[in-house]
């Protein structure tokens, strides 16, 4: 016959969670465990909730399974499952007994004793990346982001607590997974691991190759540079004078390092050429810190001639960037991905990433939202075609990012780019 006396009385089953056997704050992939006191004759029946709309029915307990004597105890896990945490960091469970019976028929339908409260926190969500693959000899950067505290671990005993670690000289035996283990202020923890490839490189002497003669040089920094298809290298920067030659932050050089005088720009750009690309008919695209190119008022990036005279059919009529183009990348289809300092191109929001069309002109079906919320300072392309970018940044579209992200094609936020987690 249930019972329904008082559970005070003697003769009443009853059952309280009396202290939590775990941390009241604990993580997503961890389990909340209970201390049980029971008052009655075994085995008992009991029913729990965590006052979120789950519950834990019927769970039987025999006298084999319970510590002293009457009243007694008994423990109980429940594992957290992360597909019941709430957007808002932490989710706050009150666990309680809500039913229990005894040997003797006697049963309680109400909740019994004052709920435990237990914060869930979420585990942290990711970001592992390398610059891989590396040459030999060359610097192995790691980059890891989404916690506060990181512990890698990879080949050669190498250990860092740094969120980016660079590894200088690589040698090959420095090839292989690089694993870390990211933490947040809650103690929560997740792991990702990169692969890292070191090329042996069998030609790099060290030698100067005497064969490349600049003669004098610049007068000042250059900043950027790439070679031609025919082997002529573009050079700019800082300086306003290469051998002896005004060439206003921007010279051609013979692939022996001497001056090209067939490439003639005139007074040219006005301040430092900070980024050098080719488009696939050998056009040249160039970006920095000028805003005119021979006197005609560019926004930072133009298009030149192979003869170095200014192509007046780029970005026709229009603003162009309203800050620093650091650098630029041309894409499979011709399109012209630039990133920097700049917050609008030909006025439209473009917060420190843009992609152009092949004239010039804004591909506004590349739209990064709110994009960096301060400087990008390189970017690369993977195989997928996700661009990966680097710089002084803290968040990308207004969602926490600590100078390296990972977008899609489009300029959107990659957040689902977990490594192995």
């Amino acid at each position: 016959m249930a019972s329904s006396a008082s559970i005070n009385f003697y003769t009443t089953s009853t059952g309280e969670i009396t202290q939590l056997l775990t941390n009241p704050d604990i993580c997503n992939d961890e389990s909340v465990e209970l201390e049980i006191t029971f008052t009655g004759i075994p085995p008992f029946n009991f029913s729990i909730t965590d006052g979120k709309g789950n519950s834990w029915d019927n769970i039987n307990v025999s006298s084999v399974e319970l510590a002293g004597d009457n009243p007694y105890t008994y423990s109980y896990a429940i594992p957290v499952n992360p597909t019941w945490l709430e957007d808002e960091d932490p989710t706050v469970y009150s666990y309680a007994i809500t039913y229990i019976s005894d040997a003797s028929g006697c049963d309680e339908g109400v909740i019994l004793g004052e709920p435990e409260q237990v914060q869930v926190h979420s585990s942290p969500t990711i970001e592992v990346f390398s610059n891989n693959p590396v040459c030999e000899n060359s610097s192995i950067t790691l980059y890891a982001s989404g916690g506060s505290y990181y512990e890698w671990s990879g080949p050669n005993g190498f250990s860092s607590t740094e969120e980016l670690p660079i590894l200088g000289y690589a040698s090959l035996d420095d090839g292989g997974t690089y694993s870390v283990i990211v933490t947040n202020e809650y103690g929560c923890s997740a792991s990702g691991s990169v692969n890292v490839e070191i090329i042996e490189n069998n030609s790099i002497t060290g030698d100067l190759d005497d064969t490349f003669n600049p003669n004098t040089g610049s007068n000042e920094w250059i900043l950027s540079a790439a070679t031609q298809s025919d082997g002529k290298i573009l050079v700019g920067g800082h300086f306003t004078n290469f051998h002896g030659f005004a060439n206003g932050h921007i010279a051609r050089l013979n692939s022996d390092g001497s001056i090209d005088k067939s490439f003639e720009p005139c007074s040219g750009p006005n301040d430092d050429v900070l980024a050098i690309a080719f488009q696939s008919d050998g056009s040249t695209i160039i970006g920095g810190r000028f805003t005119t190119y021979s006197l005609v008022p560019v926004g930072m990036i133009t298009r030149i001639n192979s003869d170095g005279s200014l192509d007046p059919s780029f970005n026709i009529s229009s603003t162009g960037a309203n800050g620093l183009v650091r650098q630029i990348i041309i894409l499979p289809d011709d399109k012209i991905l630039i990133a920097g300092e700049f917050t609008t191109y030909n006025n439209v929001p473009r917060n420190r990433i843009a992609r152009l069309n092949p004239d010039g002109t804004l591909d506004e079906t590349f739209d990064p939202g709110d994009g960096a919320d301060h400087r990008i300072w390189g970017m690369d392309i993977q195989d997928d075609g996700k661009i990966l970018i680097v710089g002084v940044f803290s968040s990308y579209d207004n969602i926490v990012r600590n100078n390296v992200a990972r977008l899609h094609p489009n300029g959107t936020l990659d957040t689902l780019s977990l490594i192995h987690i």
